[in-house]
């Protein structure tokens, strides 16, 4: 494996020779941003409000509906009483 990752950076270092010796530098430049920018990884975890890891589709669905969904809360009394209007 790590035979096969040196032969592939040579064979882009050769390309990126080649396209500079062209002036094709847009090129060379585009293979060594290829070869040297960091790959983000895309993979997230869904996490319920706890902070637990959420693996099982079916309970993220549930904790998402129970959040998404629950029932209002009555509001408080007093609050209700003080913007009645007349």
């Amino acid at each position: 494996m790590k035979r096969a990752k040196t032969k592939w950076i040579e064979k882009k270092c050769e390309e990126i020779e080649e396209n500079v010796g062209k002036n094709n530098t847009k090129k060379a430049y585009q293979i060594i941003k290829d070869l040297t920018q960091q790959k983000l990884s895309r993979a997230t975890t869904i996490q319920d409000k706890n902070g637990v890891c959420l693996t099982d589709e079916r309970r993220h669905h549930r904790e998402m509906d129970r959040i998404l969904f629950r029932p209002v809360q009555p509001q408080d009394s007093k609050r209700s009483q003080h913007h009645q209007e007349p």
